[in-house]
């Protein structure tokens, strides 16, 4: 039995997890080689060599000579961590966007609220004026419908009066020829 060969997606998939995530396709070789650099370190501009460039010679040798799977182990936190950085990154960007959001939002109901109040004030001027208007020129016809009011009333009264006096007056004279 020959074990059947993975197909190179699945195997990125397994390496880099967080990369699938994002739908991100890593581009990996069949198999990684490593090629050793040179293991000649590297000295200083007066060529002399110091405690840091040997240290950073043994460095890179140490790093050359992984083997592959601690190179894949090693990418893999590289971009853990670089995947961390930018989330804390648009977290912060996050924080500040909805700080100016709630900013602006506090700015804009103050300035909708004060637009408003100065709407309702110019209306209820406009409705005052125009008020006042109509009271001026309907108040010759209300002084004229209360003055006709009036004397109909004083009509309906004076002709009420008379009739009761002409009537009184009747009943007088039938009780006075009655009497005779």
């Amino acid at each position: 039995g020959r074990e059947p060969e993975r197909r190179p997606e699945r195997r990125q998939e397994q390496m880099f997890p967080f990369a699938a995530l994002f739908g991100l396709s890593l581009v990996l070789p069949r198999r990684v080689q490593i090629i050793p650099r040179a293991r000649v370190v590297a000295s200083a501009a007066n060529d002399t060599l110091t405690v840091g460039d040997a240290l950073a010679g043994s460095l890179r040798r140490n790093i050359a000579d992984l083997p592959e799977h601690e190179h894949l182990a090693r990418a893999e936190r590289t971009l853990d961590a670089m995947l961390v950085s930018g989330s804390a990154e648009l977290d912060a960007l996050q924080r500040e966007f909805d700080r100016d959001l709630a900013q602006t939002s506090d700015s804009l109901d103050q300035e909708l609220t004060s637009g408003l109040q100065r709407v309702a004030a110019t209306y209820n001027e406009t409705f005052d004026y125009a008020a006042a208007e109509l009271d001026s020129v309907f108040a010759s016809t209300r002084d004229g419908v209360s003055s006709y009011r009036f004397h109909s009333q004083h009509a309906a009264t004076a002709a009420a009066t008379r009739l009761a006096s002409v009537r009184l007056a009747q009943h007088l004279r039938l009780t006075t020829q009655l009497s005779l």
